[in-house]
């Protein structure tokens, strides 16, 4: 059940997204519409040139409509056996529906119409909009891929080439395409493992080579590669990592809002932080996969900036579409971490408490981990206030990139351990999202 919470009024939990704006006295101006069109059409596109990250999953698809306003031209969109689900509050521009000349540059901003179907989180399901499009702009966008649903590893993978050739050939007039890609573990080891068998399986096929040729089109053309991880835990109870319960007040928690702003550094004291991180798996397989596809692909991209993307999702209950939800999620956070659960006189062994589980309808004796002799003397004054985003890490803060074509690319890193990580030497940037 969750927590019927307030406002929090310790300082420690107020959220930093916003502290770091510079205060604006008043941001009205009257005298917008008397500006001559060409100023007021720079104004709108400035208003427009935000960083986002766009979540996608490749679904198989229910129905065969498409946007009727949208269609593409080319016949094949519309038998396509998969649709794209596209996550995230906020993802059509208030700039649509201001007037029709916002409109007209919000068009031209945003020229990629990708068809799908919105949902506001990944647990919403009466929020959903099956026929519109997401508007995208690529070199402002970033594409992260999180999820392919196919009936085989081979459907799969062609789902996942066949997105990436109509954002290139069908979406874009500009036929461009995606310039900025996020992926996960999953995703990479999918494209690594399938990328053989569904060329040697495809290859007499008139489609298989246009296909090949776009997917490497477009991993030469790209400019950001995200390798993402998001098992990271804020709060950890499972001793067989650490010997006595941790919270990582540093580790940002990713929302569905698709803006970001990125700080080139972190400005929050988070270095002791960084040299415990539970990340849940391990990191260097990713950069490692990615190299490999590229030895399959036959390419050597030069010009790809890589960044490993961290965040902590929160739990599937908390659905954080504001502000306000996101305060109602640090104070559940805080009353899990303190005991605010416990039944009355039910502590012993210092830290343990019984506690009513709703869902069994019966009593489990659960730790709280504040009261660990470990954790007692921790400042709250000097705690890192919660921030919601995602941390950016160079990529040699997971491994170092194999250079050499002769290097072993099979499975380097066997071996390596996922648990406890440091990265206390390459301290990353900050992306903070909007919390309207």
């Amino acid at each position: 059940m969750r927590d019927q919470a307030i406002i929090p009024h310790k300082a420690h939990l107020e959220i930093v997204n916003g502290l770091l704006e510079k205060p604006q006295s008043d941001s009205r101006f009257t005298l917008f519409p008397f500006l001559p069109i060409e100023i007021r059409l720079i104004i709108w596109e400035y208003a427009l040139q935000k960083r986002r990250i766009i979540r996608v999953d490749i679904v198989s698809a229910q129905s065969e409509h498409l946007p009727p306003d949208n269609k593409p031209e080319d016949v094949n969109v519309r038998r396509q056996s998969w649709v794209a689900k596209v996550f995230g509050l906020h993802m059509i521009s208030k700039l649509f529906r201001v007037n029709q000349e916002s409109r007209r540059v919000a068009k031209a901003f945003y020229r990629i119409r990708m068809p799908c179907s919105l949902y506001d989180t990944p647990l919403s399901h009466d929020s959903e909009y099956p026929t519109e499009c997401c508007y995208v702009n690529p070199e402002y966008d970033t594409v992260h891929i999180s999820r392919i649903y196919g009936p085989t590893p081979e459907e799969s993978m062609d789902r996942f080439l066949s997105f990436l050739r109509l954002m290139k050939q069908s979406y874009d007039p500009f036929h461009v395409g995606v310039l900025r890609l996020a992926l996960n573990q999953e995703l990479l080891r999918i494209i690594q493992e399938g990328i053989q068998q569904w060329y040697s399986k495809n290859w007499v096929s008139g489609k298989c080579s246009a296909i090949f040729q776009s997917f490497k089109d477009t991993v030469v053309q790209l400019r950001e590669l995200y390798f993402v991880s998001s098992r990271c835990r804020r709060q950890n109870f499972e001793h067989h990592e650490l010997d006595w319960p941790t919270f990582n007040r540093s580790l940002p928690i990713r929302p569905p809002m698709p803006a970001f702003e990125i700080y080139p550094q972190d400005p929050r004291s988070i270095q002791a932080d960084l040299g415990q991180l539970l990340l849940g798996e391990n990191p260097r397989e990713m950069p490692f996969r990615w190299r490999e596809i590229l030895h399959q692909l036959g390419v050597s991209p030069a010009n790809i900036e890589y960044h490993f993307m961290l965040g902590s999702d929160p739990p599937s209950q908390f659905a954080i579409t504001n502000r306000k939800n996101a305060t109602e999620f640090i104070q559940h956070e805080d009353n899990e971490w303190t005991g605010a659960w416990r039944l009355g006189n039910s502590l012993r062994n210092g830290n343990w408490a019984l506690r009513y589980m709703e869902y069994t309808d019966r009593f489990f004796e659960c730790e709280i981990g504040a009261l660990h002799e470990k954790n007692l003397n921790e400042d709250l004054t000097m705690a890192v206030k919660p921030a919601f985003g995602f941390w950016l890490f160079p990529l040699k803060a997971i491994c170092e990139w194999p250079t050499k074509p002769e290097e072993n690319l099979a499975q380097p890193w066997q071996g390596v351990s996922s648990g406890v990580c440091s990265m206390a030497k390459h301290p990353p940037a900050l992306a903070l999202s909007f919390l309207p």
